[in-house]
């Protein structure tokens, strides 16, 4: 029994002894890309949010296919001019088109009726009028949200903060506080994992 505790400890310095630890001088950690776009990742993160916003807000006022499809265009096109090629658009912004693809069901289906009556079934009323609302809806929801997506993408809190601190002089005990509480959450979760693993 003494040989094998003897042995354990003789294991367990050994393998202490094999750590290597790198000097905080020379830690190489590579920096985190603000934004899939270069370009992107040097505009402030305020002007980010006011661009989305902008590029957002006509469609707020608008329910037809031809704004909706002009406006998305205009969009993956002024993407791809940063550098963000409409392929790595689409996939950044997946979630935005299943979200597009249910509200265009939902507005084919019961959607209002009006023009001539493709195809009906109990509650389930498919028209000319719903099958273009719901084409209309799908747009609308791709334009408003995939902007807001795209330029959110790696934008760093602190950045923002300072940001609204800075150039809309918000309160910075408001500002700071969020930024303080939404460190914090990070932590609860880390720590809401750790009482997990421990029971």
């Amino acid at each position: 029994m003494e040989h094998a505790v003897e042995q354990s400890v003789k294991h367990n310095e050994a393998r202490v002894d094999t750590v290597l630890v790198t000097p905080p001088t020379e830690r190489r950690e590579p920096a985190r890309p603000a934004s899939p776009s270069p370009f992107i990742a040097k505009v402030n993160p305020v002007a980010r949010i006011i661009g989305a916003l902008l590029l957002c807000i006509p469609m707020f006022f608008s329910l037809d296919v031809v704004s909706a499809s002009v406006a998305l265009g205009i969009e993956f096109a002024l993407l791809w001019i940063g550098g963000i090629n409409p392929i790595r658009v689409c996939r950044s912004t997946w979630p935005v088109w299943i979200a597009a693809t249910g509200g265009f069901i939902s507005v084919l289906l019961y959607g209002r009726t009006s023009g001539a009556i493709l195809w009906s079934a109990g509650w389930i009323v498919v028209s000319e009028g719903s099958v273009y609302l719901a084409c209309a809806t799908f747009l609308r929801v791709g334009a408003i949200a995939v902007p807001g997506v795209i330029l959110a993408l790696g934008m760093d809190p602190t950045d923002l903060a300072d940001g609204l601190v800075q150039i809309l002089h918000l309160s910075p005990r408001f500002v700071y506080g969020g930024l303080a509480g939404m460190r914090m959450f990070t932590l609860l979760q880390e720590d809401w994992r750790a009482l997990g693993l421990s029971r």
